[in-house]
């Protein structure tokens, strides 16, 4: 048991509850207890502070969007189509996205993200041995996701500041809170991904544990099972024979750990549902939009002389924006995918156990309990229950977008030929009445 497991893990996860801090998305603070054993640990507990300064930048962010809005229908809606103006006030989903996360980090997902943390200590010490080596890497990790996110966020505000500044001069700045929302929905990405990782790394350190313990899956070939004794006396294989080790002790650990990671993962679920499902919406409304302006550009529906952008810049900040929404959406899937085959994984080797293993009455009872409760207990990371996290959603959200994005088109098409469209219907008439008139 390492007895500075709590320092490890919160050393790790130290850098995204620093940024997350001040953005106002962890209302927290870390507090040194002594336990009655003598054993000091770091976890974390509210902050009254923290509390008073996240609810100052909700209010800010609140303010800032409302402003935006108001002048937008002053400066910018009033030169714009109306199609185009309806389709620009929907990329303020992002917008919804940030302060719904923060209002919720306000409210509901304090408590729940504290005990969560928690959780995560209390399983470091009752399966880990020395976890110093995976909280560095995972530490190195959170590091590298944070400095790749500001970069990415900086260089498409610098571009796009260069591209529409020349042109439209201050007024590009009535978009500036989009791009703090961006970088608050993607900490909220960032927390919902460890987080969903590091569950994945205990389900999939269980599992090992599970198999090495039972001792029947090592061997030296590939070949193992029931036909072991057969395979002893008409082939040559050699195969290493090892004894269980498993006791019932060990099979109530496992059922214990099993519990408590499962219900971690329903509070990850629950804490970050709402969350993840506007930032899918935003996702969804943000990529479908970004890349029917590009197409707009690129086909000459409005054309360069009009903005004086070049269409190729244009083209250049939606397909920067898109590839920032369709990374977001790899980071939530990816790991989900990822962690559901991680606990289906636990069901299997169970069953497997079951089949191989015969040992002491008490023993098999408690590995059949332990099944049954896993076979209780299967579920995957969904949103609100219709929206499977996995590659599955990436798939899907794709052909969603490539099929709105044609309707959107053939609208733009249609709206762009209804003038020629007249003009050639009303000369056709006007031919036709003065031929009548000759005859």
């Amino acid at each position: 048991m390492n007895n500075n497991t709590s320092d490890d893990f919160f050393l790790a996860i130290r850098p995204l509850l620093f940024v997350s801090r001040a953005l106002g998305l962890a209302p927290f603070t870390y507090v040194k207890k002594t336990l009655p054993a003598g054993r000091k640990c770091e976890q974390l507990e509210h902050s009254s502070a923290a509390l008073i300064y996240s609810i100052f930048v909700a209010a800010l962010c609140l303010c800032l969007i409302l402003i935006s809005i108001i002048l937008k229908r002053a400066f910018v809606y009033t030169v714009l189509a109306e199609t185009d103006a309806v389709l620009d006030m929907l990329l303020c989903t992002v917008s919804i996205t940030s302060l719904v996360s923060l209002a919720l980090g306000l409210t509901t997902s304090r408590n729940t993200i504290v005990r969560i943390m928690r959780i995560i200590v209390e399983i470091d010490l009752i399966i880990s041995e020395s976890y110093m080596d995976y909280y560095k890497r995972a530490k190195n990790c959170l590091i590298v996701q944070l400095f790749v996110t500001f970069i990415f966020v900086g260089f498409k505000f610098t571009y796009d500041y260069t591209t529409w500044g020349s042109t439209y001069g201050l007024k590009v700045l009535l978009y500036g809170h989009t791009y703090v929302d961006t970088l608050v929905e993607w900490l909220v990405v960032l927390q919902f991904m460890n987080m969903v990782i590091w569950l994945k790394d205990k389900f999939s350190l269980l599992n090992r544990r599970l198999s090495i313990l039972s001792g029947i899956f090592e061997t030296e070939n590939s070949v193992e099972g029931f036909y072991l004794a057969l395979l002893k006396k008409t082939c040559s294989i050699n195969i290493k024979e090892v004894k269980p080790q498993i006791t019932q002790k060990d099979i109530l650990t496992f059922n214990s750990v099993h519990d408590m990671l499962c219900d971690t993962v329903l509070l990850v679920k629950s804490t970050y549902e709402v969350q993840i499902f506007f930032s899918l919406l935003s996702t969804f409304v943000c990529i479908t939009i970004l890349l029917y302006f590009g197409l707009c550009f690129l086909y000459g529906y409005v054309g360069a002389d009009s903005t004086g952008i070049s269409a190729s810049r244009f083209v250049v900040c939606s397909m920067i924006g898109s590839l920032l929404h369709v990374a977001k959406l790899l980071c939530i899937t990816i790991p989900c995918h990822s962690a559901n085959n991680k606990m289906a994984h636990t069901s299997t080797l169970l069953r497997k156990l079951l089949l191989a293993f015969h040992g002491d009455p008490g023993t098999m009872r408690e590995l059949e309990r332990f099944s049954k409760h896993v076979a209780l207990r299967k579920f995957k990371f969904t949103v609100f229950g219709f929206l499977s996290l996995d590659l599955s959603l990436l798939v899907s959200m794709m052909g969603a977008v490539a099929t709105y994005l044609v309707i959107l088109m053939q609208f733009k098409m249609s709206i762009n030929a209804s003038p020629a469209c007249s003009k050639n219907v009303t000369a056709y008439v006007s031919d036709n009445a003065v031929s009548s008139n000759f005859e």
